[in-house]
């Protein structure tokens, strides 16, 4: 660990454990601990101590220490020694602060030339610009890399790893820059010294000024795994430390888990997963939905929301094209040209995107063809070439383009939602249908894109899904047959021999296999880890061996690859969060995943708290293993995926059981019987409770503090406050799946952000639901009695005179309200089926026109009804949506308003249940969809969840790590409901929270301190700040898809914060280094002058 004087990040390094490497390994390492006099030890054990030259001093932090160079005359040197000469593979990393760019970092030189044998690392300046090299020479030739520069002011851990052709550089644990040598290279340097912080011969500057926290040698070249894991070892908790505004609270107590970045390299997700991948991640910003194999092998084109991502398959990470606002990546579909050079991706919005790969290995981005009207998914070419074929995923068709996808010839009817086209042999074609086939006249059906689809008439989930068979080429092309498979069939695969056809179906956890000589189903390969865990793997994707014998199925939610030998399952390699693409080389040695989340959110070791959209993917590059890593890997899954505890079953209540808050033992049952569950609108923990001193938060971060939400303030105080809770979903529309289902389809997963089908938070998709169920539906079946409030619903405002047709404001709605004069009335219905019995018809979902306080009297008054008539539901669902807030628009009621008004609502229904007789045996659940709002110092994941009870625990903080599915876990428990699915299974219920001992006291509300029927103003009267902020409200689909503009997130991040402060107050925020940021003046373009920071350490 180190914090080199006050104001600098803190870094906490990975100690050398013995079995990270050999013993002969690490030959030299220097953590500056132990100096005698001018000399540093070696701590390596390999006697390689350095003298301290120049001035150059050592300086003390609360967690570490550091030498000091002054960039004039200090440097260390380190006299030469046998163990110390390099063979072909070596490695340095070093721990750094710059204060400037040029001067030497690493060096050892036999001579001032080229090709004297020579390793140098360092920074320079030419033409007022900043520059990096690194040179490797073995006195024939050199091999130069030209890196990034080392970012200045910041901590960074530098490596160079080199393995006799290949040289990496990176910087915090990800690739920057590579380069290969033409032949293998000796660079056998001896007998010279090694110099840290000076260089010889490289600009005019030779000395590094700054901080040097630690230095490392190897004599191999380490793993990319290796590097980020060294890399990442602990940084995020203490960065987090360092970076508030006051001392962070001790996150390493036993027991107590965190999300992100842990000492050993491995990261935890908000699903409690852990993530150890297998093989070299390549990390980008984005979620590589996709990804495509070159014919020749050598490249790997993948996509994510908006950009293009060409990666050597030796190299690395080469390029990045990000396309145009109006441009978007769809949810699957690149395709290589034979020549391997040109690419094309299917567009969100019908366009197909063409590329080419240079000589240089760039990207180059042609205008896009746009050959259809909605979105694209699979495509193909046809076998002379002629054509191309592409899956109209909403128009439910094949379409038939010109080779150079620039027209559409002819197009042919699939089933439902077509996803993937392969060919066959015979000249047929083979399509997958997420909807499976049309719904004929009388069968039960729901909504999806463009259509209509089967689904069960008692859960409204959808029924199966269909592969369509094609025959022809052309326009000659014609349906022959459809083929029912598993549910949610998704990216097909052919055999080598072109016998047989694979179908990963996503919603049943299976594989079907189809003979295509007769096109029919044969047989079904289940691939769960364990055959006793219940529906939640989601294959989505395969490869296929060359020999045809292995089967390589990205098993999306168990964030491995399952392994299929001779049809049957043998393994599993452990990957990155939601595997969502693989492909395989020809000659079956080396694996290519897209992993669509990454390491999530949290993924920079760098970077301090992150909005939950600043996703670092990962394509993960594999070498096929051996059956004895095979079960090791298999081993390493189950660790993950905390599949190693005896798994829960399902026990009956029995009324004689004793009495418990939570069950979590044979013979107990739940001292509630009625749950009410509130589900709010996207706030992150420091948005709204990063003013509590009791708990982890950063104040600066908070614009929604104790003034405006007073309630939530109170029950935090009153109950328990949790600060360390997460939600694993990112937008409204995956928000509103997890809280439900506790598990996010590949739909989702892959579409959020380009929406290239329905942007559907009010449940208008049913493709959309995973398989399980939803909770209420379990609740049902299990005999339990359920109520929704706003749930998947859509509603609208009338007036009850018929005859009056004025535009209904929201002046109108308040004002009936207050005075009760009913002259409006609210109509709700639902857009799913096994909801509409249980819906209420009067309760609006999400929209403006109605505060979130109408909202609370509306159930208040349900409430008073189950008091009178004896008995209340088992499960009641609420959903008061208005602090997600409509920004600046005008006739509505300002961001701070609508806080307030959900807060208080908040505070109305808790005080209603309390002073009601179904307080001793009922508990309120609050938790936040999804924190997209807002910025986090701890986790962009990191959310906020109020327990009120009798059995809830009283002014307690409570910093373990929970999360949404652990919650619902919990309610599952509570009801005496089996899990849903495998990640409910795996939570952590939140038993902490309760105590046995009951304690009544009612809640009593917090009058709101802000009128909720204070108004934006309109446009006309606005100046300033307050005119532009108004604008861009008008500009968002804020009052239809509430988080729908991806495009516009730093703009929305700014929304909100300027809604809920005062206009002209300075933004703050969490920059991508980590550190506390506030804007003191303003951008031109909203009315101030130009953006300046002050970084607040």
């Amino acid at each position: 660990m180190r914090t080199i004087e006050p104001g600098f990040i803190v870094i906490c390094m990975l100690s050398v454990a013995s079995g990270a490497h050999g013993a002969g390994d690490l030959v030299l390492r220097y953590t500056f601990e132990r100096v005698d006099g001018r000399i540093v030890s070696d701590r390596s054990g390999q006697g390689h101590d350095a003298t301290i030259h120049g001035g150059a001093t050592i300086v003390h932090g609360d967690f570490g220490t550091a030498i000091r160079l002054d960039g004039i005359d200090d440097y260390l040197r380190c006299a030469p020694a046998p163990g110390l000469d390099t063979a072909s593979a070596f490695t340095v990393e070093a721990w750094l602060f710059a204060e400037r760019i040029a001067g030497g970092i690493f060096s050892r030189h036999t001579g001032p030339g080229w090709t004297d044998q020579r390793l140098v690392l360092a920074g320079y300046e030419r033409d007022g610009k900043p520059h990096a090299i690194c040179a490797i020479a073995d006195g024939r030739s050199s091999l130069k890399a030209t890196p990034p520069p080392v970012p200045l002011n910041r901590w960074v851990h530098l490596a160079v790893a080199f393995d006799g052709t290949y040289v990496r550089i990176y910087h915090d644990g990800t690739l920057r820059h590579t380069n290969h040598a033409a032949r293998p290279f000796l660079p056998l340097i001896r007998d010279v010294p090694i110099l840290i912080g000076r260089s010889q011969g490289i600009g005019r500057q030779p000395f590094f000024k700054g901080l040097v926290g630690e230095v490392r040698c190897y004599r191999r070249s380490l793993s990319s795994r290796e590097i980020f894991g060294h890399a990442s070892a602990g940084v995020s908790d203490l960065i987090r430390a360092a970076s508030s505004s006051r001392k962070r609270k001790d996150w390493k107590k036993p027991n107590v888990r965190t999300i992100g970045f842990r000492d050993d390299g491995s990261v935890v997700v908000p699903t409690e997963q852990t993530l150890r991948p297998a093989g070299r991640s390549i990390t980008f910003p984005g979620r590589p939905v996709d990804l495509a194999l070159s014919r020749d092998g050598r490249w790997l084109v993948a996509t994510t929301t908006n950009e293009i991502v060409l990666i050597h398959t030796e190299k690395g990470l080469r390029h990045r094209v990000r396309l145009p606002k109006d441009r978007g990546n769809s949810l699957h579909g690149i395709l290589f040209a034979p020549d391997s050079r040109t690419v094309f991706v299917a567009g969100h919005r019908g366009q197909v995107e063409r590329l080419r790969i240079t000589n240089e290995g760039k990207l180059e981005l042609d205008e896009p063809r746009r050959p259809w009207k909605s979105a694209l998914c699979g495509m193909t070419f046809s076998t002379d070439g002629r054509y191309a074929y592409a899956a109209a995923s909403p128009s439910n068709r094949l379409l038939v383009l010109s080779s150079e996808m620039d027209s559409e010839i002819a197009s042919v009817p699939t089933g439902v939602a077509p996803y993937s086209v392969v060919h066959g042999p015979d000249r047929k074609l083979y399509v997958s249908n997420w909807g499976g086939r049309p719904p004929r006249e009388g069968e039960p059906s729901a909504r999806t894109d463009g259509a209509r689809v089967r689904v069960d008439p008692q859960t409204g989930l959808p029924a199966g899904g269909t592969v369509t068979v094609l025959r022809g080429q052309g326009r000659s092309l014609n349906v022959v047959k459809s083929i029912d498979v598993g549910r949610f069939p998704c990216q097909l695969q052919l055999s080598p021999d072109r016998t047989r056809l694979y179908v990963p179906d996503a919603n049943d956890d299976t594989i079907t296999v189809i003979d295509t000589a007769s096109d029919t189903v044969i047989k079904k390969i289940p691939v769960r880890p364990d055959r006793l865990l219940p529906y939640g793997s989601q294959p989505v994707a395969l490869a296929c061996s060359p020999d045809g014998r292995t089967l390589y199925v990205a098993n999306a939610t168990n964030n491995a690859i399952a392994v299929v030998k001779e049809g049957k399952l043998a393994g599993m390699i452990p990957v990155g969060w939601f595997p969502g693409a693989i492909q395989i080389n020809e000659q079956g040695t080396m694996l290519f995943v897209a992993n669509v989340r990454g390491f999530g959110a949290e993924a920079e070791p760098t970077r301090d708290g992150r909005h939950v959209g600043d996703f670092l993917g990962i394509v993960s590059i594999i070498e096929v293993p051996d059956e004895a890593q095979l079960a090791r890997y298999t081993e390493q899954v189950a660790e993950n995926n905390r599949q190693t505890t005896p798994l829960m079953r399902h026990r009956p209540r029995k009324p004689t059981d004793r009495l418990v808050p939570v069950p979590m033992n044979d013979g107990e049952s739940s001292v509630f019987e009625h749950v009410i569950y509130i589900i709010k609108e996207n706030h992150s923990y420091d948005q709204d409770l990063g003013d509590m001193p009791e708990g982890n938060g950063e104040p600066r971060l908070c614009s929604a503090p104790q003034r405006i939400t007073p309630n939530q303030h109170k029950l935090a105080r009153q109950f328990v406050l949790l600060d360390n809770y997460h939600v694993p979903s990112d937008q409204s529309p995956s928000g509103h799946i997890w809280i439900s289902q506790a598990i996010c389809s590949s739909y989702w997963e892959k579409a959020i952000t380009t929406w290239p089908r329905y942007y559907s938070y009010e449940g208008k998709d049913a493709l959309a639901f995973s398989s399980s169920g939803f909770l209420w539906t379990h609740a049902l079946a299990h005999g339990l009695t359920f109520r929704n409030y706003g749930e998947y619903t859509r509603w609208h405002v009338a007036w009850t005179d018929p005859q009056r047709k004025d535009e209904i404001t929201f002046t109108d709605v308040w004002r009936d309200f207050q005075k009760g004069r009913h002259a409006l009335r609210i109509v709700s219905t639902t857009n799913v089926e096994s909801l509409r019995p249980h819906t209420h018809p009067g309760y609006p979902g999400y929209g403006y026109l109605v505060t979130d306080v109408q909202r609370a009297r509306i159930f208040i008054e349900d409430l008073e009804r189950f008091e009178r008539e004896g008995g209340m539901p088992n499960l009641v669902w609420l959903w008061l949506p208005n602090n997600h807030t409509s920004g600046s628009r005008p006739g509505f009621p300002t961001a701070t308003s609508q806080i307030a008004d959900n807060d208080m609502a908040l505070g109305l229904v808790v005080e209603a249940v309390s002073k009601s007789r179904f307080w001793p045996k009922t508990v309120i659940f609050c938790t936040e969809d999804d924190p997209w709002n807002g910025t986090d110092h701890v986790a962009g994941s990191r959310s906020m969840c109020f327990i009120a009870s009798p059995c809830t625990k009283r002014g307690q903080v409570i910093s373990r790590l929970y999360t949404l599915t652990g919650l619902i876990k919990t309610i599952e428990l509570i009801l005496g409901l089996p899990m849903m699915n495998q990640l409910d299974l795996i939570a952590t219920p939140l038993t902490d929270c309760f105590v046995g001992a009951p304690d009544a006291t009612p809640y009593a509300h917090v009058p709101s301190n802000v009128p909720l029927d204070e108004l934006n103003p309109p446009l006309s009267r606005l100046q300033g700040r307050e005119l532009y902020w108004a604008r861009k409200s008008l500009e968002l689909p804020l009052m239809t898809e509430p988080d729908a503009f991806p495009e516009h997130l730093e703009t929305f991040k700014r929304l909100a914060w300027h809604t809920t402060m005062d206009a002209d107050d300075p933004y703050t925020y969490v920059d991508e280094d980590g550190r506390i940021v506030t804007e003191q003046s303003h951008d031109r373009d909203a009315g101030g002058a130009r953006t300046s920071k002050e970084r607040r350490r």
